[in-house]
């Protein structure tokens, strides 16, 4: 559920990132570095296996 959350934020409305910390993070990251996005992407989706 939290990736499906982390996906529609960047997908579709800042407002919704802006109130989850956790992306808030994930976005400054990728901000900073693209390819940090990925990792993150990539470890969400092994955590979820």
């Amino acid at each position: 559920m939290s990736s499906a959350t982390g996906s529609a934020a960047l997908s579709s409305t800042p407002d919704a990132s802006a109130a989850d910390p956790v992306a808030e993070d994930i976005l400054a990251k990728w901000r900073d570095e693209p390819k940090a996005l990925e990792r993150e992407l990539a470890a969400m989706g092994e955590a979820d296996q």
